[in-house]
């Protein structure tokens, strides 16, 4: 999940290491999410799975599912500035295997795509870009537990 634009090095590794803090994740919560750009094609780090991995803009969170102080206080910077909310993205993944291929269907449904049409992914991913809906933020820890993230647990459909 980005946050800040491309840091300077040089700046970054003239600070002490003493005010080195690990980065909180994005408070839990329902938001609203925008397909940004094309999914990119790749494997998976650890099986080499064929993969799409998709990267969303933050519209903004949905109704009171989301605590308003602990977002305001995640998009402060040290320096006081604040991030726009429509700066945050997030990458999700969705595998391309035949077991694994109905989560994109789903998804693709929740895009608004007729998914019992007979068009194919390769015709409609292309219309993704600009694709709205809602997902939920959820925390985990990282496989060694030293370190909590967030994450989209769940999508739905933007209701008329």
């Amino acid at each position: 999940m980005a946050k800040n634009p491309t840091p300077v090095f040089s700046n970054i590794l003239d600070r002490p290491m003493s005010e080195t803090k690990q980065p909180t994740p994005m408070p839990t919560g329902e938001y609203g999410w925008a397909v940004l750009g094309l999914p990119e094609e790749g494997v998976s780090a650890r099986k080499q799975t064929p993969q799409l991995e998709f990267t969303f803009k933050c519209l903004g969170p949905i109704g009171d599912t989301v605590d308003t102080d602990k977002l305001n206080a995640w998009l402060t910077n040290g320096d006081g500035t604040k991030t726009k909310i429509t700066d945050i993205t997030h990458k999700h993944v969705f595998y391309k295997t035949e077991k694994s291929l109905y989560r994109l269907k789903k998804f693709m449904k929740i895009l608004g795509f007729d998914v019992e049409s007979q068009a194919s992914y390769t015709q409609t991913l292309p219309e993704t870009p600009g694709r709205e809906f809602i997902g939920n933020i959820k925390h985990r820890l990282s496989e060694d537990n030293e370190t909590r993230f967030a994450y989209i647990d769940s999508f739905a459909q933007f209701e008329d």
